[in-house]
């Protein structure tokens, strides 16, 4: 992600002081995360403190993102071929088909907000 990030950024940055931006217009953002952690883990872990700073620079060059994160999420179709003591596969599985169908739908909407901003403008 950070290559990504990167080249998405980095050749619309002068080297003046204030490492003015290029881009031509300022471009509606959106960041769609999907995490393996549970959601109250965003804030143990720390999440916030990455996620605002990779916003943060994205917001320099273009707009603040808006956001939505996707937790606790199924990273495999069959638990049983991995060693993975730390999941619980029917909690994720309950996940799967009580929340990320909800996640989905934010998503669309966050994308249906952008375009809808992108139409008043």
């Amino acid at each position: 992600m950070r290559s990504f990030y990167e080249r998405l950024l980095f050749p619309y940055l002068t080297y003046d002081n204030n490492y003015s931006s290029l881009a031509p217009k300022k471009m509606l953002t959106a960041c769609i995360y999907t995490m393996n952690i549970k959601e109250k883990e965003i804030t143990t872990r720390n999440y916030h403190s990455f996620l605002d700073m990779v916003e943060g620079f994205i917001e320099s060059v273009f707009t603040k993102p808006d956001h939505v994160y996707s937790c606790n999420t199924y990273q495999f179709s069959d638990y049983s071929k991995y060693k993975c003591e730390c999941f619980d596969e029917k909690d994720k599985k309950k996940q799967l088909e009580e929340q990320f169908p909800i996640d989905c739908e934010n998503a669309f909407n966050l994308g249906v907000n952008l375009a809808k901003k992108l139409i008043i403008k």
